[in-house]
Parts: C-alpha cells; structure tokens; sequence
C-alpha cells in the first residue's frame, strides 16, 4: 500500500491489524463495528491486540505500507505465484511517474 495519508487512523487500525497478522474477515469486521467500537470508547489498536492473542488466527495477508515512491517494489519483482495488489491512494496531487510507469 502506497500513500501520502497512511497516517489517517483507518490506515493506522488497518496496519495495525495486518502486522498482528488478523484475518481479513476480522479486519472487515473491526470497520463494519467501528461505531460500536467507539461507543463503548475502546482502543482500536487494544481490541486488534486482544483479537490476536484470544484468537486462533491464521494469516493470509501479507502487507507492506509505503510512504514515499521510492520504496514502492517493481511488480516485475513480486513473487508470481503469489496473488499480488499494489494500491495507490491520494496520490492526485503528487507526480504520477510511479504509478504510470506500472
């Protein structure tokens, strides 16, 4: 995941969730209950902690997040028999030659 806005706290819980290596249904789960979550005025990153310690999880997304283009990985260089997903998000003001060139 590439951005200039990885900063915003979706991406903080979304990171967050990934490194405790949470499955993405549970990942999906944690947004669909966010309004949930904040009444009962709840740490996200607590509750990502406890899912991972009380759960039997078993990862099957491997995440990277960048901030600057540079270290944004070649496609050609990612793993082929892996699915692979590179995502470019609020980039509509910064120079796009990255972006283009994949």
């Amino acid at each position: 995941m590439f951005g200039r806005s990885l900063f915003q706290p979706e991406y903080r819980i979304l990171k967050k969730a990934l490194e405790e290596q949470l499955p993405k249904e549970a990942i999906i789960r944690l947004f669909d209950n966010q309004e949930k979550i904040q009444e009962l005025n709840v740490s996200p990153s607590a509750l990502i902690e406890e899912m991972a310690q009380t759960g039997n999880l078993k990862p099957d997304i491997d995440c990277e997040f960048f901030e600057t283009s540079e270290d944004v990985p070649d496609p050609r260089e990612l793993p082929p028999m892996q699915k692979n997903l590179i995502v470019f998000d609020d980039l509509m003001l910064e120079k796009q030659n990255k972006c283009e060139a994949y």
